[in-house]
This record gives structure tokens, sequence and C-alpha cells, in this order.
């Protein structure tokens, strides 16, 4: 996709670059080596001491850059991170290569062979993303002599010899880093024909950035601009990539928007004219008999959608990465990447009477917006339906239900129109159109073993995200996650049946449902004095929310926290109890809710039956740093709730009345009830009292129970014993005193009289 091109083009410019002619001004290393430490910067793995890049750009865009870098390593984990060095280029636009490299070492500089030990490669990583496009290049500089407590020199030169945008130049420069940076001066040598409009720098750290005043010679115009002593950045689970929300400098020859959209709407109309045949009677016979306009955009985005496979083959020459194939060999090939699929939907859209264009989908972060630039890295479809009223449509997902899917919100995108467009923001998708209802009928049995049926119904992203993974997977597969998944929700459960619709799973048009039913051994855990009711819920392991969710272990953040989409979790269960046990205790309802989430949770018990609510909205995908405490306090306390759970007990009136032996198969025989009393006369003379109330079961139960021993000391104490056994008819048998025997104890025989 563009996205990836566009990232390997500019990966000079992100990582910031310096000029080999600097040499002379580095700083002295010795002291350097001497004063940077891993007790003055604990945190670090290495410290970058210097940084000088120097870009001299042309009147079309073009340039040349060097870029010199000096590092000291202050662990073993920054000896790793710096052994393995790589740059990537793309060999249609330019060239990058290592221009020298040495070691510092206890003041002796050791030299690396940098023709040796550097590789040139296609760069395989394109292909995670079925893109094959051999001009994209990675050359790799190994240092495996570097160790910790060394200081690593690394310059590097570029030559871009073909600009993505014809006459125009822009670039970000990351000023900010993960590691701490002590110097770092960024140089831009202008013609006086091709200015930078925008020069601006984004989330500053006060105090550690320098602009200085542009400088006119002979024609040209130089830009410099210094950063020192700025501190690491530490990243933070769930935040924006790094270089979008650390302190940056974004620089650009656009004046606005409209002259990318315009660039790009010439560079595509060429391949969306050249149409064929073929294509014309496809959209004829896709919108035959549809009832309405938006009928027809919905059977020509499945078309292209579900029969144009992402595969990436770059053959164009004008600009490899962002110019669309021609859209009559995109149709008959049935393949291409994002902008090629866009191209062609937008193309068939027009056949069939819209005004449909391509649109650039994704321009960094929502705050750089005041900087014109060509930083996209996806492409979609959009329908003008008047006014610059857009449908947006990505037609690469191809197991999306809805035209456009729902973690595209809150995106930039540029709408390629020969007048130019402005930059906008995709919408954010309502948490109702993401919801998951999970219903669940569940019972426990006398011994506690729960069984019980339950149906998810899953809606946009949720749908989106399941539909996806299941079209890659086997029946077996799915059946053996959803087993592993469901044993997280409810300990040792067993999934008996598993069906997933439609059967189809790429039919769009049906919603994805999950059916399943279980069966746990225990669903009540005894302990000393209660026992403790496993409830049937399952929102927290197949909701996709609480996959959205980053580590909170963090008290305060400074980035914030992103989502890829809104979400809605609607459960509702209902558990039936057998007759003898009860619920002695319910966990309390609860709710929350901060900014963004918002949750609530209630419980409630008629005669033997539990039933149990859950929801929980995620009604934004940006979480800002200033609202992050209220955030996690809401999702620690909807975490708390989550764990609690009903207290049972045992109504002995029901064992009486019932055949028990069912209830527990394992027991011989039953205490129902028993009571201790004693009373103190004196410091000399209690009276205690005890009784038990005791359900024989089963044959051991009358071997165990039919001969009850009591022990006593005649000498000291009085036993009296009154029992009566009341028989399975109903006839009750008082015990009398010709039915006890007062015997001596073993040890008694055992005595010796001396």
């Amino acid at each position: 996709m563009i996205r990836r091109l566009l990232a390997l083009l500019l990966a000079a410019a992100a990582l910031c670059v310096a000029s080999v002619s600097a040499a002379a001004e580095l700083p002295d290393i010795a002291g350097i080596e001497k004063s940077v430490t891993v007790q003055k910067y604990p945190d670090a793995a290495s410290v970058l001491l210097y940084d000088r890049e120097e870009i001299r750009c042309n009147a079309d865009g073009t340039y040349s850059s060097s870029d010199v870098m000096l590092y000291k390593v202050l662990t073993e984990a920054g000896r790793r991170d710096l052994r393995e060095n790589r740059i990537h280029f793309n060999e249609s636009y330019g060239t990058a290569d290592f221009a020298e490299a040495y070691i510092w070492r206890h003041g002796r500089k050791i030299p690396v062979d940098v023709k040796k030990n550097s590789t040139l490669s296609t760069s395989a990583g394109q292909m995670q993303s079925n893109i094959y496009d051999p001009e994209i290049k990675v050359r790799t500089l190994s240092v495996p002599e570097l160790e910790v407590g060394d200081v690593f020199y690394l310059a590097v030169k570029r030559t871009a010899n073909k600009s993505i945008i014809p006459g125009e130049f822009s670039t970000i420069f990351s000023l900010e880093a993960d590691i701490p940076i002590l110097f770092y001066e960024v140089e831009i040598n202008m013609p006086e024909s091709l200015p930078l409009v925008k020069r601006v720098i984004k989330n500053p750290v006060p105090g550690t950035v320098k602009t200085l005043e542009p400088v006119k010679r002979d024609g040209r115009i130089t830009y410099v601009w210094q950063a020192r002593n700025v501190p690491q950045a530490i990243p933070e689970p769930g935040m924006p990539k790094l270089y979008t929300c650390c302190q940056r400098l974004l620089v650009g020859t656009a004046g606005s928007w409209q002259e990318i959209s315009a660039w790009y709407y010439k560079l595509c109309r060429p391949a969306m004219d050249a149409v064929s045949d073929e294509m014309k009677t496809t959209v004829a016979a896709l919108v035959k008999g549809a009832a309405t306009d938006d009928e027809k955009i919905s059977r020509i985005f499945r078309y292209v959608s579900q029969n144009i496979r992402y595969v990436g083959v770059t053959a164009e020459k004008n600009a490899p990465g962002f110019e669309p194939h021609d859209v009559r060999d995109t149709f008959a090939q049935k393949h291409g990447v994002c902008r090629d699929k866009a191209a062609l939907l937008a193309t068939m859209l027009e056949l069939a009477g819209f005004k449909a264009f391509p649109a650039l989908f994704m321009a960094g972060d929502p705050k750089d917006a005041d900087v014109p630039n060509g930083y996209f890295n996806h492409a979609v479809t959009v329908v003008d339906r008047g006014n610059f009223d857009y449908v947006l449509m990505d037609p690469t997902d191809e197991t999306t239900r809805t035209l456009f899917p729902e973690y595209l919100s809150n995106q930039s995108y540029l709408v390629a129109r020969a007048e130019g467009d402005t930059l906008r923001r995709s919408p954010v998708i309502s948490p109702e159109a993401n919801r998951m209802d999970i219903r669940t009928e569940a019972s426990v049995a006398g011994d506690s073993t729960m069984t019980g049926t339950c149906r998810i119904t899953f809606g946009g992203f949720n749908d989106l995200i399941y539909r996806s993974v299941f079209s890659r997977w086997t029946p077996e597969k799915r059946r053996e996650f959803w087993q592993g998944r469901l044993r997280r929700a409810v300990p040792g459960a067993v999934l008996d049946s598993f069906t997933v619709k439609p059967d189809n799973i790429r039919d769009a048009s049906q919603a994805l449902t999950v059916e399943f039913s279980f069966k746990s051994p225990q669903a009540v855990t005894e302990t000393n004095a209660c026992g403790i009711l496993q409830t049937p819920q399952f929102s927290g392991v197949f909701g996709t929310l609480d996959w959205l969710l980053p580590d909170l272990a963090r008290e305060k953040r400074r980035f914030p926290i992103e989502f890829e989409s809104t979400c809605l979790i609607d459960e509702k269960y209902t558990l039936t109890l057998p007759p003898h046990i009860v619920i002695d205790g319910l966990p309390p309802n609860a709710e929350g809710k901060a900014g963004a989430i918002s949750w609530q949770s209630s419980m409630k018990r008629e005669k033997n039956k539990l039933s149990g609510s859950t929801v929980t909205r995620l009604s934004g995908v940006r979480i800002e740093p200033e609202d992050y405490r209220r955030f996690r306090e809401t999702l620690q306390l909807r975490s708390y709730a989550a764990r609690h759970l009903p207290v049972t007990g045992i109504d002995s009136s029901v064992a009486i009345r019932s055949d028990v032996s069912e209830l527990y198969p394992d027991a011989e025989a039953l205490t129902l009830n028993a009571r201790e009393h004693l009373y103190l006369e004196s410091e000399r003379k209690y009276v205690s009292r005890s009784f038990r109330r005791i359900k024989v079961l089963n044959y051991a139960g009358v071997k165990n129970y039919s001969e009850l021993k009591f022990s006593s000391f005649p000498e000291r104490e009085k036993l009296d014993i009154s029992a009566r056994v009341i028989q399975v008819s109903g006839k009750v048998r008082e015990i009398t005193n010709a039915d006890i025997r007062v015997m001596d104890l073993p040890w008694c025989a055992d005595i010796k009289h001396v």
C-alpha cells in the first residue's frame, strides 16, 4: 500500500540527517565518552550525542542529503539496536548508502569497513502485505564488534533524483526520540524559487529548540534549526506512533491541500479513463434491477472488494507507489493494491452514473493538518452526493459488511478532484453500529454442574474482526479458539456444540452470529462458610473492547491513547439454580462513566433464577492525557465489579423433602442442621448440649451411622443420650436405654494396679 512505500521513501527524513562535511564540527568525543554514563541516563539504552542533517533541494523537488550521527552505547539493548543499521529507499526515486562508520573506544578510533560489512537487498517486509516491488531496497550495515561503552559514528548519504509530487518538497524531522538527544541540527538549503512555505514545530519541549533566521545567498535560502538536551521520550502502551506526537518539525513547499488534491487527480485520470467494454458490461449487469442508488453503490463495491485480490505489482513510471494501474488491467487481472482498487471502484461507479473519486487516506496526526504534505499511506474511494457530501468506501477490505470499515474512523483523507479539495477527516462511527449482543441461558444441576447455551451477534467492528479471522481459519481452528476463550470465562468449561453463521462466512449480507453450548463441572465453589457461584459472563473474553484496551498500569500519561474503533457490548444472561441452592448475597449494582467510556452492571434474583446484565460503551477513539486518570479509574472499577460473584448457601428444608442422593452422589450422609450450646454454671461446672440432624443417603451411610459412639469420663461427667430414627415410610422409632450400652474404652483394660 501507499503507506509502506512512503515509509520507506521518507525513513531518513523521519530519523534526522546530517552532513558528512560537518565532521570537523564534531564535539570532543573523549570528553563525552566519560561524561555520558548510565548513572546520568538510567532509562536510556543509548544517547544521541550529535546529529547534523543537511539537505540541498533542487527547483523540481529532488534533493541530496547527508547525515552524521554520533551515539554513546550505554547498555546491551543499545548495543543490539546499533549493531544492525538499516536504511530504506526506493530505487525508482533515488539511492542511499553508508558513507563512513567507526567506533571510538578508550581513546582509540576503530574503523568499520563499510563496504565489507554492508549488504543491499530487496525489502522482504513488503511481502507481508502482499506487495512485490523489487525497487524497494534496504541497505544494512552490521557492526558486530560494537561494545557497551563505545561511541559509534555513522554517516549516511541520500540522493532523491525523482520527486513524488513534481516541483514540491515536504518532510518531517523528529526532534525528540526514545533516547536522549544532546545536539541535533537540521539545515535545509532551498532555491528561492521553491521556498519552504510551511515551517512548524509541533508538540514543543520548552527550551530545547532554537530556530535561526533564514539566510538568503546566491539565489538560495538556508533554514536552520538546532535542538539541544532533549529529554528521552518514553513510549506508552496504546499510543499513536511516536513520531506523530513527540516534538517534530514539519516543512513543506505546498501552499494548500488543493494543490496536492489536484496533482493526484491528474495522476489518476489517465488510468481511470482506460476503460474496457467488459467493465461497462459488468457494471450494467451489477446495477440492473437495483431499486436505489445505495443498492447500486453496494453491489459495485462488493464486486471490487471481493473479486479483486489485494496484490501489489508496481509497473508505473510516473509515480511508482502512487500512480494506479490502468483500470482495465486491474479489472482483467483481478488484483491490485489500494490505489488500484480505489481507482477501479471510482471508475465503475462513474460508469454507473455517480460522481466518484479516488482519495488519499491518512495524513499523519490530526494536529499536523496545517502543513500540506504527501505522507499518505492508503487510498480509498468516495462518491459525492452533492456539495461535498462524501460516501467513503474502502474496497481493500474483503470482509467488511459496511462500505467503510469502522477501524478507519477519525483519519485524514484528501479527495482527488480536478479543482482540488481540502483535507477532511473520516467520521467517528457510533458505538451502536459496533455493538456485540451476548445472550446466555444456563442452569445448575444438583451436583453443581452448569450447562448452558449462548448466542452472540456481531455488529460493525466486532463483525469485521471475527469475520476476517474466521474466513482464514478452518472450522476446527475456530472451535479450538472458542474452547480456549470459553475456559477463560468459565474455568473447566467444555464446548459441546459450536455453530457459525452464515455458512459462507464472506456473505456480508448476513450478520455474523455464533451459537454454542457448554458444560462446566463445578458452578459452585465451596468454602468453609458458604459457596461462590460462577456466572456465565463472556463479554470479557469474546468482546473486542477488552482487546482494544492497552495496559493501564501507569498512573499518568504524556501521550494519548488511540483506539481503532468505538465499541459497545451488551450482555444478558439467566442462570437457573436447583431448589436446595439459595443466593445469600449479590454483588451491588454498579456503573461508571468518564468521557468516552461508560459501563453498568447489575444482578437480580427471582426465586431460583439469577439474571444479570452488563453494558460497556466506548464512544470515542482517542483519550487525551488530561482525561486518562478518570478513564483509568473507571475501568479499574469495572474490572473490580466484574470479579464480584454471588454467594450461595444450602436450604436444608429442601434437602429433607428431596431425594438428595442425586444432589450429592459422592456423599454417604448429609448433616441437615446442627447446634451446639455450652452453659457455664460455675468455674468448676458446665453443661454442654449438642444436636445433630443427619440424613442417611446410602448403604455406606447405614453402616457408618447405625452404631454411634460417644466417649465420657464417668468420674467427672454425666452423659445423657436421646435419639430417634425417622424411617423413609415416616414411621418414627425412639431410641431407649435398652439400645444404649456402656462399655470401657480399650485403654481401660490396659491399666495395671501396683
